[in-house]
């Protein structure tokens, strides 16, 4: 009913055979996807589906804050932050994979940002030019949004400058110096 209506479908699913199940059912994105293997990730490829494994840094922030609980669940949840990282791995070596950036969070004056989950994807492995990618031209063509993700004549004009080139270190995507929405510069305000 969801595409029938123009809407989008993104399943939030962990274990391998759910995310095949939804593949199956003709999901668009996968958020998580903690448990891959590559039929799996060939099938999210063919079938073009977008893939957000997020939120791996703040799995990973939870494995650390109690490594040394031997309370169950901080158990699975290490045990989950390796299985996705794991999968990750196996995914950005793999390539070809559609991914979109997301955070999984709400937004708070203490959360992590979606930069801190790109620095985290860089760590792994992904290039700076990819994480970037899925943040903007991804995330635009998940969406359908044809206004937004690329910089060009026509296009809305929302757009931040950073300190730094993040092509080369993503972590300049935390330094911002410059906003623009909708072709407007916004002053920055430093709380």
């Amino acid at each position: 009913i969801a595409h029938a209506l123009g809407k989008r479908i993104a399943a939030h699913t962990q274990n391998n055979r759910s995310i095949r199940s939804c593949i199956e059912a003709g999901i668009d994105s996968i958020e998580h996807g903690s448990d891959l293997d590559e039929a799996t990730i060939a099938l999210l490829k063919q079938r073009h589906i977008y893939l957000d494994m997020s939120p791996i840094h703040r799995l990973e922030a939870a494995g650390k804050q109690y490594a040394s609980s031997q309370e169950v669940q901080w158990k699975k949840r290490r045990a989950l932050y390796n299985l996705q990282v794991d999968s990750f791995k196996l995914a950005v070596k793999t390539g070809g994979v559609l991914w979109s950036a997301g955070s999984d969070v709400d937004y708070g004056p203490k959360t992590p940002t979606l930069t801190t989950e790109l620095e985290k994807w860089v760590e792994l492995g992904m290039s700076p030019r990819e994480a970037l990618v899925s943040a903007t031209i991804a995330n635009a063509a998940l969406f359908d949004l044809p206004g937004l993700g690329t910089l060009e004549a026509g296009k809305t004009a929302d757009i931040i400058g950073v300190r730094g080139n993040p092509l080369e270190h993503i972590e300049a995507l935390e330094k911002i110096a410059m906003v623009m929405k909708d072709g407007r510069t916004i002053p920055l305000t430093i709380h």
